[in-house]
């Protein structure tokens, strides 16, 4: 480790539970008191992470302009990250460019004129 880097446990943050969207505030809080250009974040001892904390995460380490390394994530937190990271590319991926407006009453009209045949 450098002079310019440091290391933070998040467990000792945090908990080993990483559940609430707040407590992301309270990780980069310390990340950004840190005051270096590069922070390693050691994950170990993290049992689990909720879907919830993942999102903040994400989305609060893309506005940092510093360098984020993490390091020992355990299976579950793996997984959950990887899990929010997919589910936003497929989100991203849709488009309804292509799709076309219909009223409820044109929905109803085509059923009953199915119906009717």
């Amino acid at each position: 480790m450098t002079i310019f880097e440091k290391k933070i446990h998040v467990k000792d943050i945090l908990s080993e539970y990483l559940v609430f969207r707040d407590s992301v505030s309270d990780l980069f809080h310390q990340i950004n008191k840190a005051n270096k250009n590069q922070v390693v974040l050691d994950f170990s001892q993290v049992k689990s992470i909720s879907r919830s904390f993942a999102q903040e995460y994400l989305q609060q380490r893309k506005q940092q302009s510093i360098t984020m390394t993490e390091i020992n994530m355990g299976s579950q937190v793996k997984k959950m990250f990887h899990s929010v990271k997919t589910a936003h590319k497929r989100s991203t991926m849709l488009s309804f460019d292509d799709t076309k407006e219909i009223s409820i009453h044109d929905l109803l009209c085509h059923k009953d004129n199915q119906s009717a045949k």
